[in-house]
């Protein structure tokens, strides 16, 4: 029984310690005058038509009301960090330009939409965009001579999309940390230093894991690594690019 009540003892002791030590960190975050200082006057002993004013600790600023037709909305005029502000917004735009490049892709006559040439498709690189046309309808009229229609192959499967991994490059960089962990081969390595030198501009290249669900069967392509495909933008003056993507 002593040895009971001396832990409920102890319990009660390091509960009471936490309360203190609890209470006197809450006053060193808010400020000996914020938690001991003059209250604002209850709302309703406050001066009527001061709807336009903000209220601190005995102080009050006083601001005209914004006009009808003007924005309540303004943007910051205090941003001061010039290297990360050269890359504003950030790296967003890519998450949806990775959906924008499958649906292009997965119609019945596949489409290759935001491409910057010379652009890359696994070993193939395409100098110019005319040069990659003219390809394409080389390959479609020699269907149409045969009479044998083309099918999409990406269409007999759904797409599922496991994960994503973003690397950013800046102006210059092309290597990926810990590309052995996320299933990035030596060879993909090289060909992205091709690319980078092609292409040096701020990079993203988003290693996806991907998932193809036969339409036909049970089978189920992807070797489950973070980089069954590799898509690599690059930052133009116009927007971000595709030059580059790998199976």
């Amino acid at each position: 029984m002593n040895n009971v009540m001396k832990q409920v003892a102890g319990v009660v002791a390091a509960v009471t310690i936490f309360a203190l030590l609890a209470g006197v960190g809450y006053i060193t975050q808010v400020g000996m005058s914020q938690t001991f200082g003059p209250a604002d006057p209850p709302r309703e002993n406050r001066r009527t038509g001061l709807s336009n004013k903000a209220y601190g600790n005995g102080w009050e600023e006083e601001r005209d009301p914004i006009p009808e037709g003007e924005s309540v909305w303004e943007d910051h005029d205090d941003l001061d960090q010039e290297d990360r502000l050269a890359d504003r917004p950030g790296n967003f735009e890519v998450v949806s330009l990775v959906g924008e490049f499958f649906r292009s892709v997965y119609q019945v006559r596949p489409d290759f939409e935001h491409v910057a040439y010379p652009y890359q498709s696994d070993s193939k690189v395409w100098e110019t965009k005319e040069l990659h046309d003219a390809a394409t309808a080389e390959a479609e009229a020699e269907a149409r001579k045969t009479g044998r229609k083309e099918k999409n192959k990406l269409r007999s499967y759904n797409v599922v999309i496991h994960k994503v991994t973003l690397v950013n490059l800046k102006e210059g960089e092309s290597g990926i940390p810990n590309a052995t962990e996320l299933g990035v081969s030596m060879s993909k390595i090289e060909r992205l230093g091709e690319v980078r030198e092609r292409h040096p501009e701020r990079c993203v290249v988003t290693l996806l894991r991907v998932g193809l669900e036969s339409l036909q069967s049970d089978k189920v392509e992807g070797d489950r690594s973070d980089s069954d495909m590799i898509l690599c933008w690059v930052k133009k003056p116009e927007g971000w690019k595709l030059v580059w993507f790998e199976k």
